[in-house]
């Protein structure tokens, strides 16, 4: 299964739904990627401890909005890309102007050296 490749890659686990509160302790966050056309996930299930983190790839989504515990689905996501992307672009502007600079500096260091030059040559 794709799910079963892409733990074998990043090194995660696997966990059939059915096994899922069996083995909720033993994971920080939870994926669900389910094609589902209903939350599989409902709303404040007192067996979901508040601690975990989920993250429902899923359109339509399958983690009920209001489960009680951190919550992050594809547009939160993408909002978060979005934010990062906006981010980087700004540091690379930052940095550039920095090296222009510095380039500046280097130009006129070199003019002052061959006018320097030119005159002790005459």
């Amino acid at each position: 299964s794709k799910a079963t490749l892409l733990s074998e890659e990043l090194g995660g686990d696997v966990v059939d739904w059915s096994d899922l509160l069996e083995h909720w302790s033993d994971f920080d966050f939870v994926i669900s990627g389910v094609t589902s056309p209903t939350a599989i996930l409902k709303s404040k299930s007192p067996y979901l401890p508040k601690d975990k983190l989920l993250i429902d790839l899923a359109v339509p989504r399958n983690i009920a909005p209001d489960i009680g515990c951190t919550l992050l689905n594809i547009d939160d996501l993408n909002t978060l890309l979005e934010k990062r992307k906006v981010a980087l672009q700004t540091s690379i502007k930052d940095s550039e102007a920095v090296i222009e600079q510095l380039i500046e500096k280097q130009i006129i260091r070199f003019k002052e050296k061959t006018t320097l030059y030119k005159l002790l040559s005459a």
